[in-house]
């Protein structure tokens, strides 16, 4: 078994921020890798057994078209929200393929599957589906538009002008 990388010492006196011996061209890309990895801290994912359970994401195109035909329909920043009020609590992501890469569609998915884990107790009472229009400048921004608009709609009728 390997031993896990470790710094090289550094050079007495001077700065004593200059690694001892040149080192192999591995070792310089993992320290430079390693002093430019910043992790986010609104998007770290969360330990096991914190994650959804698969009873609550909506499959199957059957639910999806039942939910755009019989739901409401409203849009908050760069998300058009098909919801179903007073029913079981799902809920499902579309991310169309004329946004960005797959890359990009991946992460966006990402992201709104970790804010409704967190925010679970806004949509309790319905099932919803977040169809993300265009690729938001700020992430926080409309996760707080939509958080703004589940309240209120937790509090009485549906506002569409968030």
């Amino acid at each position: 078994m390997r031993p896990p990388f470790m710094f090289p010492p550094t050079v007495a006196g001077g700065k004593g921020t200059e690694p001892q011996g040149v080192g192999t061209l591995k070792q310089t890309k993992a320290i430079a890798l390693q002093s430019t990895i910043s992790l986010n801290p609104v998007f770290e994912m969360g330990n096991a057994g914190e994650g959804l359970p698969r009873s609550v994401i909506l499959r199957g195109r059957r639910e999806f078209q039942r939910i755009r035909e019989s739901g409401k329909k409203v849009r908050v920043g760069e998300f058009l929200l098909f919801f179903l009020p007073q029913t079981e609590a799902k809920f499902a992501v579309t991310v169309p393929k004329r946004i960005g890469n797959a890359v990009q569609r991946n992460y966006a998915r990402r992201r709104i599957r970790e804010y409704y884990r967190r925010n679970r107790a806004l949509f309790s009472s319905m099932t919803i589906l977040f169809h993300l229009t265009r690729l938001p400048e700020n992430w926080d921004d409309l996760f707080a538009k939509v958080s703004t608009w589940a309240n209120r709609l937790r509090r009485g009728p549906v506002d569409s002008s968030v």
